[in-house]
C-alpha cells in the first residue's frame, strides 16, 4: 500500500484510504463544483505544455532564420508574405 502524503504537517490517518494522485485531484475538483463529465473528458487530454521564455525565444529565432532562407530562395516576398505559387509565371507551351 502506498504511503499517504501529508500536506498540512499532520500525521495521516491509517484508517483513511490512500487515493492516487489523480483520484485526489478528481475529488478536489468535485468538491469545487466541477462537473464530473467535464473532469473525465479533461482526463483524456494531454498535459498542458508551458514553454519557458528561452524556448519561446529559440522558436522565434528559428522562425526568423526560416523566413530569411525562404526569402533568399524566392519562396517569400521582401515583406515576408508567401509567394502565391499559382501566380508564378510558367513557361508557355507552343
Amino acid at each position: 500500500m502506498p504511503k499517504a502524503r501529508v500536506l498540512d504537517g499532520s500525521r495521516p490517518n491509517p484508517r483513511e484510504p490512500v487515493l492516487s494522485r489523480s483520484d485526489e485531484f478528481k475529488a478536489a475538483l468535485l468538491a469545487e463544483g466541477v462537473d464530473l463529465a467535464m473532469i473525465e473528458a479533461a482526463a483524456g487530454l494531454p498535459p498542458v505544455k508551458v514553454s519557458s521564455p528561452e524556448e519561446i525565444a529559440a522558436r522565434r529565432a528559428e522562425r526568423r532564420e526560416r523566413i530569411a532562407r525562404e526569402k533568399a530562395d524566392g519562396k517569400r516576398k521582401a515583406d515576408g508574405s508567401k509567394v502565391d505559387p499559382s501566380a508564378a509565371k510558367k513557361p508557355k507551351a507552343r
